[in-house]
This record gives C-alpha cells, sequence and structure tokens, in this order.
C-alpha cells in the first residue's frame, strides 16, 4: 500500500479545530482497517479484498440494526495531496497517540465526526 502522512495544516489549511487533540492525516488503508463505532452508536467493519486493493469493503449496522454494505466508499485518494477519503466529502485523521480513534474531516463545509 501506498503510505503518506502529512499535518492536518497540508490537507485543509486553516483547520485549526481539526488540528488540535493530536489528529494526523493518513493515507494508509491499514489505518482504518477492523471494527469501528461512531457517535450514534453505528458499528462498521471495514476491510480490503485483496491486499492491494485501494477501496474498502464496508459493512455498517445501523444502531437500529439495519445492515448495508459498500465497496469503495472509503478509499485511497491519489494526487497531489493523498488520502484516505469517505467519498469526495471527508478524509481520515487518525489520534497520533495510536489508533483508538479516528476522526473524518470534511473536504468542504460540514463537521468532522468520529469512530472509536
Amino acid at each position: 500500500l501506498q503510505y503518506y502522512r502529512a499535518t492536518l495544516d497540508e490537507l485543509r489549511s486553516g483547520d485549526s479545530e481539526a488540528i488540535r487533540d493530536g489528529f494526523e492525516s493518513t493515507a494508509a488503508l491499514d489505518d482504518i482497517l477492523g471494527k469501528w463505532v461512531d457517535q450514534k452508536g453505528s458499528s462498521y467493519s471495514v476491510w480490503l479484498k485483496q491486499p492491494t486493493d485501494t477501496k474498502c469493503m464496508v459493512e455498517r449496522r445501523h444502531s437500529n440494526g439495519r445492515r448495508r454494505r459498500f465497496t469503495g466508499l472509503i478509499h485511497l485518494r491519489d494526487g497531489e495531496n493523498p488520502a484516505v477519503a469517505w467519498g469526495s466529502s471527508y478524509t481520515l485523521a487518525i489520534d497520533s497517540s495510536g489508533t483508538d480513534r479516528v476522526r473524518w474531516i470534511p473536504v468542504g463545509d460540514g463537521s468532522a465526526f468520529e469512530w472509536r
């Protein structure tokens, strides 16, 4: 897998809320693989079909029990500033003290959200 780490200043200049609390951007899909829970109680399983894939499989189990599977929603975005992306709306930042929580940073307007 390609690997790149940058400060959130490189990812989104001027986003002081995202920069504090020790988060940094990542372009390593390994940082998001596994099981996560969002702030509303939905759980997510994230995996790769093949180790060389640049798009993840995601299964979301909503807090009401409903399940949905996505292919490629979370992917490695190439280009000048590579990043792990959620569609075209969010990029991933990891807790620099470990990967026990991640923060999805909006590319444009919107609010960041976390998975644990």
